[in-house]
């Protein structure tokens, strides 16, 4: 079984599902707000025991032995859980909530971008860090300053600019394929491989001397992928290379 683990307004992660669904794969959807308010829910990790039990809501059962393949779109904590606990309670809740998705998630064969300390999508970086990086790998990024009114690092030239947005899974683009030049593409793959997640997005301005980086995110836009990158996802469940799991699984797709 492939699970979808989203946000309910992740209309992105949603797109794929319904793609995958139409391409006839076993896919089950579940929302950020479902997992945290389930009906029943169990975790060990120990020397000798690795499991998990997940009732849902509406009677389905998530277990790992059943689970194929995780795809996980989480951001933060849902706005439901907040409603529910104390002011004083939140931080404390919200960062055992976190440790518990992340052991949950390092059980799952996660299909891309393992939740981490630093983001439940991969690790988040500031548009700083981000700069820092693409510059590594040739990117031009332009100017970078601080702006001490709302304390974030910008580039205003560019914001006129037109802009190209890209996606990057395990090495190739996806989006406006044949009209960017063959070194911004593998800059923007270099930069998906320097990031150490599978899938990035990228986006970048026309300038007058060219392509410059604007920034980068761990939760893109899916859909700019279009079927070229839904392909990609099949392929990867049925052969699963780009699974986290140490074992290749055999085929549980069906048409």
């Amino acid at each position: 079984m492939f699970w979808m683990l989203l946000h309910a307004d992740d209309a992105p992660g949603i797109w794929l599902y319904r793609r995958l669904r139409q391409q006839g794969v076993v896919v089950e959807l579940v929302t950020v707000e479902e997992w945290f308010c389930n009906g029943a829910f169990t975790l060990t990790m120990d020397e000798t025991t690795d499991e998990t039990h997940l009732r849902l809501q509406d009677g389905r059962d998530w277990n790992l032995e059943q689970t194929r393949a995780v795809m996980a779109r989480v951001c933060s904590m849902p706005a439901v859980a907040w409603q529910l606990f104390a002011e004083s309670e939140k931080d404390y809740v919200a960062q055992e909530w976190q440790a518990i998705f992340m052991a949950w998630a390092d059980l799952m064969p996660m299909l891309f971008n393992q939740p981490t300390p630093m983001g439940l999508s991969g690790r988040t970086r500031s548009t700083g860090e981000w700069g820092q990086l693409a510059d590594s790998v040739g990117f031009d990024t332009g100017p970078f300053f601080y702006d001490s009114a709302v304390g974030i690092i910008a580039q205003p030239d560019l914001h006129h600019a037109q802009r190209v947005d890209l996606l990057v899974y395990r090495g190739r683009c996806y989006g406006c394929l044949g009209n960017l030049p063959e070194a911004v593409e593998e800059m923007a793959c270099a930069l998906q491989a320097a990031s150490g997640e599978q899938l990035i997005g990228v986006s970048l301005a026309m300038s007058a001397t060219g392509f410059v980086f604007i920034g980068a995110s761990t939760h893109p836009d899916l859909r700019l992928g279009g079927d070229e990158f839904v392909e990609a996802i099949l392929t990867d469940l049925y052969d699963g290379t780009a699974l986290r799991s140490s074992e290749r699984l055999a085929p549980a797709i069906a048409y």
